[in-house]
């Protein structure tokens, strides 16, 4: 009896095995499943399922959880293939113009990609991560800085000071950056309002520790933690999401500086010290950033002929000389220029911002990310879109008359689209009581500079950043300061303090009411007419569209859209801004 058991259980465990193994090899591959046949051309469920949830959530065309949405999206990717293949019928991309664009818009995926995959352990913190990070907004440390143009000189410097030398004098020795507000190259650092890569560095040290040399855009800063204080700030529930927003953002960007600096080092980048002074020393004197100069009336670089050819930067096989970069330089506005004002390392900095736009898609594809699916899809609809784009262009635009009554009947089907809703201005900020609400809100009714008042009573936050500048709001604007500033009436009118939060009095400056507009027909005559004419081509386009379909074998098969997965990926999410506590908007 107990050995028929043993049996039973032995051929019960077979059967589910062999159960398993069916279901695992009857999973269906979704690049094999063709959902569609539009002549030669096929399209796959795999296919389907990327560029369905290509769409952010809530932004989708369609409904996307039902058989008729995803049936309705086939049939424009359906028309997308028709229309492709007339294009190449017709030699839209014989020149190969299509395949050069749509290839560089495939790196750029593939370089996204990779950077998404780069970033994705950071978009998961753990709550120790977020602790630490919300302990950090009480603290401000009083540092003392040094700012160098060479790494070099912030090694030296750093030995001195830690040999027992003066701070400031070993900064006025090495010129490190100009001194702070008291002449003593000492400044206050709130957490959340710093660059990352200081943030990341400095508030992990004691009192008295000194950093290495950290790089930054401005060049090589060392800091030493002179000490600290405890400020109150908002409790942990009330700002969990935005210190976990904070802490994916700053967890992001400190991961693509890491694979960067290990994509250098990989690819053997060097920017060549002797020739960036050279071309740092050639530099004119900086032009004024309110006036605007034409590019052919700017100062060019001015290099001796005998230091063109001297390399600038470097890596892998790839050369780039003072010449080229003169060559770059001359062709620039006055805004895209390298600046004196920003020293040797805003030069530096640059240069590598651009070898990092040249190298990445070089590592994109030693990686293998262009063959993944997501930049090979890339690159299909780009090229497909460049010739369907001359398409349109060659057999629709300029084919069709607009007349008067077909431009007036346009507008009297659309003619509340165009009307203005009226738009406030306003400036903002949040103090920490009441009695200084009151106190700020004196000053600026006595024409106190807002800047200063925001400096002054401003609790640390996102709005003290922005030193108290507010986007400018309409009727259908949210949140506790929009409907501040849509109670005021009169332009001009500063609000009594009121109450957002513990802590937290907002005093709102109402600066400009622009009122409702409602534009007329006259107003608007030539757009309205180009608008009415652009229908029109779209309906002949697609009369077209429907004349190539006639002409080809096409096949659809909806019963097999519900295999897909309507799954959304959320981007990555690395351009979140810091915040400290709630600044109540």
């Amino acid at each position: 009896m107990r050995r028929s058991n043993v049996r039973g259980r032995l051929a019960a465990f077979v059967l589910l095995s062999a159960i398993l193994v069916a279901m695992g090899c009857g999973e269906k591959d979704k690049s094999k499943v063709v959902v569609a046949r539009v002549g030669d051309h096929e399209v796959t469920l795999d296919y389907f399922e990327r560029k369905m949830n290509k769409f952010p959530k809530g932004g989708a065309p369609v409904d996307f959880l039902t058989r008729e949405g995803r049936e309705e999206f086939l049939e424009t990717i359906v028309n997308k293939e028709v229309m492709a293949i007339k294009a190449e019928e017709l030699g839209m991309g014989a020149d190969g113009k299509a395949d050069e664009a749509a290839e560089k818009l495939a790196e750029l995926q593939a370089v996204q990609t990779m950077y998404d995959e780069v970033v994705a352990p950071a978009q998961n913190p753990t709550e120790d991560e977020l602790y630490d990070y919300y302990e950090n907004f009480a603290r401000v440390l009083n540092v003392s800085y040094m700012l160098f143009d060479d790494l070099e000189d912030a090694k030296n410097a750093k030995g001195l000071v830690e040999g027992g030398e003066d701070w400031s004098e070993v900064a006025r020795r090495f010129d490190a950056g100009d001194p702070g507000p008291g002449g003593d190259w000492k400044v206050e650092m709130r957490y959340g309002t710093v660059a990352d890569e200081l943030e990341a560095r400095v508030f992990r040290l004691p009192v008295g520790a000194i950093t290495d040399p950290i790089e930054t855009v401005y060049g090589y800063f060392i800091i030493r933690v002179e000490g600290q204080r405890i400020e109150r700030v908002a409790p942990f529930d009330e700002i969990r999401d935005k210190v976990r927003a904070s802490v994916i953002k700053q967890n992001s960007k400190l991961a693509l500086e890491k694979f960067r600096n290990e994509c250098f080092e990989e690819y053997n980048v060097q920017v060549h010290e002797d020739a960036l002074r050279i071309v740092f020393d050639a530099l004119p004197e900086d032009v004024p950033l309110t006036e605007s100069i034409p590019t052919e009336d700017l100062a060019p670089l001015d290099v001796k002929p005998s230091d063109l050819d001297k390399v600038l930067l470097s890596y892998a096989d790839v050369e780039w000389t003072i010449r080229s970069f003169a060559d770059l330089y001359d062709q620039l506005n006055y805004l895209a220029r390298p600046r004196r004002e920003n020293r040797l390392g805003g030069l530096r900095s640059k240069l590598k911002k651009d070898c990092i736009r040249e190298l990445m898609p070089i590592v994109a594809r030693d990686r293998g990310y262009m063959e993944r699916p997501e930049a090979r899809d890339e690159y299909k609809n780009r090229r497909e879109q460049q010739m369907v784009n001359r398409l349109y262009e060659e057999t629709v635009k300029g084919t069709v008359k607009v007349s008067r009554e077909e431009v007036e009947a346009y507008w009297e089907k659309h003619q509340d689209e165009f009307t203005k809703p009226e738009r406030r201005e306003a400036l903002a900020l949040v103090a920490p009581s009441e009695a200084e609400g009151l106190a700020a809100m004196g000053e600026a009714q006595n024409g106190g500079d807002w800047t200063e008042l925001v400096e002054k009573y401003c609790i640390d936050s996102g709005l003290k950043q922005e030193k108290g500048k507010l986007p400018v709001y309409t009727p259908e604007s949210t949140g506790p300061i929009a409907e501040q500033v849509f109670r005021m009436g009169n332009e001009g009118e500063v609000c009594y303090p009121v109450e957002l939060g513990p802590d937290q009095w907002l005093v709102v400056k109402l600066l400009k009411i622009t009122e409702e507009e409602h534009p007329s027909l006259d107003d608007l005559r030539v757009r309205i007419g180009q608008l009415t004419q652009a229908e029109k081509e779209e309906a002949a386009f697609q009369e077209r569209v429907a004349e190539w379909k006639s002409g080809l074998d096409i096949e659809v098969f909806p019963d097999r859209l519900m295999d897909a997965v309507y799954d959304p990926a959320e981007a990555p999410n690395t351009r979140v801004p810091v915040m400290a506590p709630n600044q109540g908007g």
